[in-house]
């Protein structure tokens, strides 16, 4: 079986460096780079996609699965790593929103990290981990062998972070994952599993069909 993970497309809060609400959709760029996302894939026999729903998401993929005229099942433990509603149409680079956000990366690894993190309306790593687990269970399980996903920066780390490491992923290996290893939008990442090898990574952040991958 053969999984073509990919990024949704861009939405303003990803250009405008805002955290976006789960009703945010794509932008004009980020249609036009979906459309790219579905020719670059029109020759694989993807037979069903995967989409948390997220609107940015749920679009990305919508246009692949009309494309090829195959089912899209939206699978809620694809949406993208909860900050609260509190934050939404916040920006980044907000004094009290970069502090908020770097206290969740600060306590990752502490023992009340995840107490912390609940205090602060964020969902926490665990239960970010517990999503990503339960997607490749759900995948596993799959009769298809060519499978899309469309989903979200961080949830996608963690997918691939889980696919490499394993058992072995910690706090840690996660954050420097998220900060280290680039997942643009639209990026095309293909993982695969047999029985024998289990999960293994193919490629990373393929963005080929884009011509300007910023």
């Amino acid at each position: 079986m053969r999984i073509y993970f990919a990024r949704h497309g861009k939405t303003d809060g990803n250009t405008k460096r805002f955290i976006p609400s789960a009703q945010e959709p794509l932008n004009a760029d980020g249609k036009g780079d979906a459309e790219f996302l579905v020719r670059r894939l029109e020759a694989t026999p993807i037979e069903m996609v995967f989409s948390g729903n997220f609107t940015r998401a749920k679009e990305t993929a919508t246009l692949i699965a009309e494309k090829k005229d195959i089912p899209l099942t939206i699978l809620p433990e694809l949406n993208e790593l909860s900050r609260g509603d509190h934050l939404h149409g916040k920006y980044y680079a907000d004094a009290g929103t970069k502090e908020e956000l770097d206290a969740w990366w600060l306590h990752l690894e502490a023992p009340d990290g995840a107490a912390i993190a609940k205090e602060m309306g964020h969902e926490t790593y665990a239960d970010l981990k517990s999503r990503a687990e339960k997607v490749l269970e759900t995948l596993r399980q799959r009769p298809e062998e060519c499978i899309s996903v469309v989903t979200h920066s961080a949830t996608l780390r963690m997918l691939l972070g889980l696919i490499v490491f394993r058992e072995r992923l910690t706090p840690a290996m996660f954050k420097d994952l998220f900060f280290n290893l680039d997942m643009r939008t639209t990026g095309i990442s293909i993982a695969e599993y047999t029985e024998e090898k289990g999960w293994r990574m193919l490629v990373w952040n393929d963005c080929a069909h884009l011509a300007d991958p910023r």
